[in-house]
């Protein structure tokens, strides 16, 4: 039931209901809790708490709830944390923390923190640039680099430190040529070079 709850706030979420999303995201969460009580030591629930406050932080930032949002994607990552000790070779674990920092660096950012979402941002990309090294073939994760590096620059120079945006953000570009060499139909890979080319000029 809690999968039934969470498909049907993810449909309004990708059709704009807001209210919606929320309502069935706070019962996914409500149900992934009831999990976790009955069951806490299996990982599989920790994961479904861990997704459904992700899910629920994402929706609220997008209604400009930045401190709520924040709270859950602390709770996110407090919740992946022992997991990946537990499989720290686990790919997919390490993209989805990668996610939860991305998204926790954004409610840092609207919030007015460039200092916070700064040093998020840096403990992102060292995550993914550990996890490129282990396996450079995840193509995915290029993509999350690329996009981390370019905020990571552009927070870097909201706070004045031009050779780090500098840096970050011709990373960024590489990356993304990179991507959009090895698919050149792919139209998003271009938007992002684009994008990273415009953040550097």
């Amino acid at each position: 039931h809690s999968q039934s709850v969470f498909w049907v706030g993810f449909i309004g979420l990708q059709t704009g209901k807001t209210d919606v999303a929320e309502s069935y995201f706070r019962q996914y969460l409500k149900y992934a809790t009831k999990l976790v009580a009955k069951e806490p030591k299996k990982p599989e629930w920790q994961l479904e708490l861990a997704y459904a406050h992700s899910n629920l932080g994402t929706v609220l930032l997008g209604k400009g709830e930045w401190k709520a949002a924040l709270a859950n994607f602390d709770k996110t990552l407090a919740l992946f944390s022992p997991l990946a000790a537990q499989k720290p070779d686990d790919s997919a674990l390490v993209t989805e923390i990668s996610n939860a920092m991305a998204w926790r660096a954004d409610a840092l950012k609207i919030g007015g923190d460039v200092g916070g979402a700064l040093a998020q941002r840096q403990a992102q990309a060292k995550l993914l640039e550990k996890l490129l090294e282990r396996e450079p073939q995840i193509v995915s994760a290029k993509n999350d680099y690329s996009t981390a590096m370019r905020e990571l620059g552009n927070m870097a120079s909201l706070s004045g430190q031009s050779n780090t945006a500098m840096k970050s953000i011709q990373k960024a570009l590489a990356m993304s040529v990179e991507l959009r060499n090895s698919d050149p139909q792919n139209a998003e890979y271009k938007l992002f070079e684009i994008m990273n080319g415009l953040d550097l000029a």
